[in-house]
């Protein structure tokens, strides 16, 4: 089972994927949502008993108002169903009658909204809500390790909304053309690469590695984004090779965790070489053609997932 935490990132990582197309419904009482809530949620306080809990009650309840045309096309959006203590049946009950009419993707989401919104703040709304900071307009990239590690492309590298909101310290640009645009203020790792099968993009995982591994280590606040053009290949390539040596992982094994929280992640056939390479010569850096050993490594270390 998910802790709270890992959910809490699963749940932010599917709103960045279905941005445009995902729908937020909040059963608490209207007082309570009216506090604070996910910027825009719908507020669905039904107050019948859970066993009579249905689409037809749903539609009933939210006739003439402006999440009605929205849930009319609920079968084709990500579909997020939240409450509290007060109304965690009916909750239960609508994620199960949702889940019967296979919407695309539906997701009953357990802990406390207040508590996810303490770790998001920039996507809460509401009289109680910290005055709002200005709001990405590229999205937000994806979380891989909680409040430490993100994957995404070069907009979001380029937006000081996305940098501040997420405190972002550190940057991985993994492009030859897009520039740094914070140097004044972060602190970057160059990796200059082109998204082609014969690239050596394993010439650079020892530089990659050593700028985030130190990173994290030396400064608890500090928080890396690693990006490409798309966050597709290049930069999903260096966060997957960074998982396998800090944590041990196989190739597919990291590449399912990566894919987990950010599901457009496809390394070119030329990368997935180099990191199945990588994983068979027991996470040995290259540079060249001269190999450089694990041995009396000291920087290696797990952080959680």
């Amino acid at each position: 089972m998910q802790s709270d935490r890992e959910e809490a990132q699963y749940v932010f990582n599917l709103l960045q994927q279905f941005a445009t197309n995902s729908l937020f419904l909040d059963l608490r009482r209207a007082e309570d949502f009216e506090m604070l809530h996910v910027d825009k949620a719908f507020n669905l306080p039904l107050e019948c008993d859970p066993s009579q809990v249905s689409i037809r009650a749903v539609e009933d309840f939210i006739k003439n108002t402006p999440v009605a045309a929205v849930f009319a096309r609920r079968k084709r959006m990500c579909v997020f169903v939240t409450g509290d203590e007060s109304c965690v049946g009916r909750a239960t009950a609508l994620f199960d009658v949702l889940q019967q009419e296979r919407c695309k993707e539906v997701h009953l989401f357990r802990p406390p909204v207040t508590w996810f919104l303490e770790l998001f703040a920039f996507l809460a709304d509401g009289s109680l809500a910290v005055p709002r900071l200005p709001q990405s307009r590229v999205g937000y990239p994806n979380e891989i390790i909680a409040d430490r590690l993100f994957l995404g492309n070069h907009l979001h590298a380029e937006s000081l909304e996305v940098v501040n909101n997420l405190r972002i310290t550190h940057i991985v640009n993994a492009t030859k053309s897009i520039n740094n645009r914070f140097q004044d203020r972060l602190q970057y790792c160059r990796v200059i690469v082109e998204d082609e099968e014969t690239e050596m993009i394993c010439y650079h995982f020892n530089k990659a590695f050593r700028f985030m591994d130190m990173a994290l280590a030396e400064d608890p606040d500090a928080r890396i984004l690693v990006h490409c053009a798309q966050g597709i290949s290049r930069s999903a390539t260096l966060v997957i090779m960074y998982l396998m040596r800090t944590n041990g992982l196989t190739y597919e094994q990291a590449l399912e965790l990566v894919q987990k929280h950010r599901d457009v992640v496809q390394p070119n056939a030329g990368f997935v070489a180099q990191l199945k390479e990588f994983e068979t010569s027991r996470f040995s850096f290259k540079r060249s053609h001269t190999i450089i050993s694990n041995r009396n490594d000291t920087t290696r270390r797990s952080l959680p997932l």
